[in-house]
């Protein structure tokens, strides 16, 4: 009973507030106490004693870690791993492209709303670079009230100047249009190799005309129907600008906040990514919409400067239309301007059409050859066989519109993925060689044999005949690796 009690002791001067009743202990086993010579149980620990015996007792009852986690890859009985990674991969690529679908789907039945935001969108990444710059001593708000307003007195004065113009031509127009179509008639009368007088053509012109005049007449009632139901969409139209305009003023004033909101939703793990992905993905966009408007502007300046120079009535117009060309890639700006040629061609002669055709080539090389990389760099960094499918394909689903959009959507969509996608591989700076194992039996593996057995036998000049093989496990051929020569040793061969 003395070591019961002793134990007691040592129980208590460890954990004291610990039960020591003798139903509560359990005696340890001892194992050979004889190695282990130690202080009478009865002695008194030391405060430091005590400590290092507590945090000893909490090591010992800490929790076994966790064994680590084996994954087990299952195949099903007779089909082949490939096999089963392929039926896999093929499952998740249609999951997708369900997903993609049901996003298009879905997307298309709020397209205008979409609209409206694009646009907002677009406002803001042009007016963003003034708004900073006013806000350094202005508040935001009047930033953004000013950068607002100046922009709608400067679209305004771009309108009213084109609407004056064309009032102010319009009387003079008809005689300088039918001077131009005599002129090209006669022009046309005397190179053509068809016998045919300018009169006929005119004749021929005023035929057309009148048909055209007698449609329009029979069929007054359903174009006036057809106008009245256009209607709905100018409403649309002013409501998507209204609608776009509310969500600019709001991204430029409130932007950092919304996005702040936005990512306190997120996961804390999913956070950085996401703002690094959507960061790139915005430098693109507002560095491909502020670049494109200002490439649009200057397009529109020279050709107005140019037609003004030529004295092409309808300049301004004219430069209003090659201005709009310019946002769709590729193709916009030069039908716009072919439209200018034309009406020149119209209007002033063949030498002034000459003349204003020459002028639009050159300023469609001064667009790609100096104000692109200048003014847009590398915010673009598509190919431009990838720009011209994706124009096709946006014009093919949403019409022009589809057209407009599609390049800048490309774009944010490389940006994001090349910052959420794993680190790539090192790049190849070449293609690499073919290997001979992997082509063994098929037709291009037998050609580079051909190939290869004419090579080495030019080479041998008369030596016995050589014969390319797939490379093997044993091999010192000085050839190169894909190849190795099988040959039988001659003296003439060994002398060569």
């Amino acid at each position: 009973m003395s070591f019961l009690n002793r134990f007691r002791e040592w129980i208590a001067s460890v954990h004291p507030q610990a039960p020591v009743g003798p139903e509560c202990i359990e005696l340890p086993a001892l194992g050979n106490t004889a190695q282990q010579p130690a202080r009478p149980l009865s002695a008194p620990l030391s405060p430091k004693q005590s400590r290092q015996s507590s945090e000893r007792n909490d090591t010992h009852y800490r929790p076994a870690p966790k064994a680590p986690t084996r994954h087990v890859t299952v195949h099903p009985v007779g089909v082949q791993p490939w096999l089963a990674g392929w039926g896999v991969s093929a499952w998740l690529l249609l999951g997708l492209g369900l997903a993609v679908w049901g996003i298009f789907h879905m997307a298309a039945a709020v397209q205008w709303v979409l609209v409206a935001v694009f646009f907002g969108f677009v406002l803001t990444s042009l007016l963003l670079p003034a708004v900073d710059t006013l806000n350094r001593v202005l508040a935001r708000g009047w930033s953004v009230l000013i950068a607002i307003l100046g922009f709608f007195l400067i679209f305004a004065g771009l309108v009213t100047w084109i609407v004056d113009s064309v009032v102010s031509q319009w009387t003079s127009l008809g005689a300088q249009l039918s001077a131009g179509i005599n002129g090209i008639f006669q022009w046309v009368s005397e190179v053509s190799p068809v016998q045919t007088t300018p009169e006929q053509m005119n004749q021929g012109l005023q035929t057309l005309i009148s048909q055209a005049t007698r449609y329009v007449q029979r069929n007054a009632a359903n174009l006036a129907q057809q106008a009245v139901s256009q209607a709905s969409t100018v409403a649309l139209g002013i409501t998507i600008l209204f609608l776009g305009v509310f969500c600019a003023i709001f991204f430029m004033l409130q932007g950092r906040t919304m996005w702040l909101w936005f990512l306190n939703i997120l996961p804390a793990s999913a956070r950085q990514r996401t703002n690094d992905a959507a960061l790139a993905g915005w430098h693109s966009f507002s560095g491909y919409a502020r670049g494109t408007i200002i490439v649009a502007f200057i397009d529109g300046l020279m050709a107005a400067t140019l037609l003004l120079l030529c004295r092409v009535p309808l300049a301004a117009p004219l430069a209003a239309l090659v201005m709009i060309g310019a946002f769709i890639p590729l193709i916009g700006a030069p039908l716009a301007m072919i439209v200018a040629a034309i009406i020149a061609l119209a209007t002033r002669g063949v030498v002034v059409g000459i003349i204003v055709l020459l002028g639009i080539a050159l300023i469609g090389q001064i667009e790609g050859h100096i104000l692109q990389p200048l003014i847009m760099g590398h915010q673009v960094s598509l190919h431009p066989v990838t720009i011209a499918l994706g124009v096709t394909a946006g014009t093919f689903i949403g019409g022009l519109l589809g057209a407009i959009v599609a390049v800048p959507f490309m774009s944010i969509c490389w940006e994001v993925y090349k910052v959420l996608r794993r680190k790539p591989d090192p790049p190849l700076s070449r293609i690499p060689l073919p290997n001979m194992e992997n082509l063994e039996g098929t037709a291009v593996g037998n050609a580079l044999h051909a190939q290869a057995d004419r090579v080495m036998n030019t080479c041998a000049r008369g030596g016995a005949p050589i014969v390319a093989r797939p490379a093997g496990r044993q091999s010192d051929s000085p050839l190169p690796a894909d190849l190795v020569a099988d040959k039988t040793t001659t003296p003439e061969s060994d002398q060569h």
